[in-house]
């Protein structure tokens, strides 16, 4: 049985580190462009709210979390008249500055006091979210995004911080919350009940597991509802499971995968891939630590993993590493290393501290000094960074070009995108088929459901007589070549628009 957790937040502590994340994200800026799985949820969002449910106005083969929450910021910028991809990156970077708190929590809940590091042992949760608002491919997906693992990242600091603390039931429903983001993320709810019954005591086991249980179940259950409601349930159990086992395409060779995934790593978090990497890196290291912390001798892995309260951290990690070498799709599938990644480094770096302030014979002021400084330092020099690196004009000049379609030939244009669903959200249009994109083996999905096959499908959109297709530059190169083949022949009756750089746009003939 493990100790019982420390200290909590206080409402004045959480609304500090809000405010402080809130600024430095913020530092991004709004003038990002709106990326192809931003402009699905979106898109999908808005859907929503004329009573069309995900998977039905978009087919897509992750949770409905994401176009949960762009239809609440859509009723938003509904309700006040104000521009709706600017309510929802609001909504978003609230999600992103939430993490701060919720990772200090965590933090201070697994570190209340280092013994072996002395007074500097309290700074482990400072230090630790300090790190966390470094990583600006994370804190750009705010006003940046949305990007749905956002709001994937914030539920899963909660299961930790929740399981920590020994919350059972909300422990279970953030990570359950998570996992309508992502599926990969239900193991941040699994872990809640196995927590609960070794580490509750014997007479408030059975509780225990029950609550956890119930938080596991209860988002799915309300989400099942929701789309038997909507005659929908099929196109849900479709999209988030069986699409993902029969369909989705897997990396080509590990090789290429593994180097792949440290690109898009790089790409993504650049200069603190370092920390990133070290503080991976440690975390055997601290399990030890924290076997030696409880003084459990040779059986100490075995009590952190099952009895401790670092116990959620340790057996979930293994889970998302397994997974980016199945399935890894770009540095947004990295978010859910962050919070191990800042928690190594900040434990690691407080060592350090506590090192030096050791061989420099500071004293308390000076350690307290010691630790504030690099605190702000952390602080102000993301906060910098993120300035430096905002974009300034590419959201305008995205919008624009989009619509030049409309002022180029007329509101009432017939119009089919597949692979650019950002025109869809600029235009305010609806698209006349379901797959708004045709990657990752969703066109093995559409040669299996739709009669006729691929071709058939191209018959449908042929169908609506569009005058205009905006597709994805990179579309034709992800098809297996019967299918690209089949694609090129139907185009080949539209005549390219060489004005678009941003997608290539395809106009019917005159006449």
């Amino acid at each position: 049985m493990r100790e019982l957790p420390r200290r909590g937040l206080t409402p004045a502590l959480s609304a500090l580190l809000f405010a402080v994340a809130l600024f430095v994200f913020s530092r991004h800026g709004k003038e990002g462009e709106l990326l192809r799985d931003g402009a699905i949820y979106v898109y999908s969002g808005e859907r929503l709210l004329e009573g069309v449910p995900p998977f039905v106005s978009l087919f897509d083969h992750k949770g409905p979390l994401a176009t949960f929450l762009c239809a609440a910021g859509t009723w938003v910028s509904q309700a006040t008249g104000r521009d709706e991809l600017g309510c929802i990156r609001l909504l978003y970077l609230a999600i992103a500055s939430a993490c701060v708190p919720s990772l200090f929590l965590l933090a201070r809940t697994l570190f209340p006091c280092s013994r072996s590091g002395g007074p500097l042992g309290r700074a482990v949760p400072w230090l630790a979210a300090a790190t966390f608002l470094g990583f600006t491919g994370f804190g750009a997906s705010g006003l940046g995004g949305p990007d749905p693992k956002t709001p994937v990242l914030l539920f899963v600091i909660l299961a930790l911080a929740l399981a920590a603390r020994g919350s059972w039931f909300l422990a279970a429903l953030a990570g359950s919350i998570a996992s309508l983001g992502w599926q990969p993320t239900g193991v941040f709810a699994a872990v809640a009940p196995l927590l609960a019954f070794f580490q509750s005591r014997l007479e408030e086991r059975r509780r225990a597991v029950l609550a956890a249980l119930a938080g596991l179940l209860l988002p799915w259950v309300l989400c099942g509802i929701y789309f038997a409601s909507r005659s929908a349930l099929t196109e849900f159990v479709d999209g988030i499971l069986l699409f993902n086992l029969r369909f989705l395409e897997k990396p080509t060779t590990p090789v290429a995968h593994l180097g792949f995934m440290i690109q898009s790593a790089l790409g993504g978090f650049g200069a603190m891939g370092f920390p990133i990497a070290l503080g991976l890196f440690v975390l055997p290291a601290l399990a030890l630590w924290r076997a030696r912390e409880r003084r459990e001798g040779a059986s100490g892995i075995g009590g952190a993993l099952l009895h401790d309260r670092f116990s959620g951290v340790l057996l979930t990690f293994p889970l998302p590493v397994i997974w980016s070498f199945v399935d890894f799709q770009g540095y947004p599938d990295f978010f859910v290393f962050l919070p191990y990644a800042a928690l190594g480094f900040g434990w690691l770096l407080d060592q350090g501290l506590a090192s030096l302030a050791e061989l420099a014979r500071l004293g308390k002021r000076g350690s307290f000094a010691l630790r504030t400084t690099i605190v702000l330092v952390l602080v102000f020099g993301s906060a910098a960074k993120y300035y430096l690196e905002r974009p300034r004009e590419a959201l305008r000049r995205q919008r624009t070009e989009a619509e030049r379609i409309e002022t180029k030939w007329g509101a009432a244009v017939r119009l089919v995108t597949v692979g650019a669903p950002e025109v869809l959200v600029f235009l305010q249009r609806a698209n006349p088929t379901r797959y708004g994109f045709i990657m990752r083996g969703i066109h093995r999905h559409i040669e299996a459901h739709t009669p006729g096959g691929f071709r058939g499908w191209l018959a449908e959109l042929e169908a609506t007589r569009p005058d205009v297709i905006v597709v994805s530059h990179e579309l034709a190169s992800a098809l297996p070549a019967d299918l690209a083949s089949a694609w090129k022949e139907w185009l080949g009756g539209y005549e390219r628009d060489p004005e678009f750089a941003r997608w290539d746009v395809y106009v019917r003939p005159r006449g």
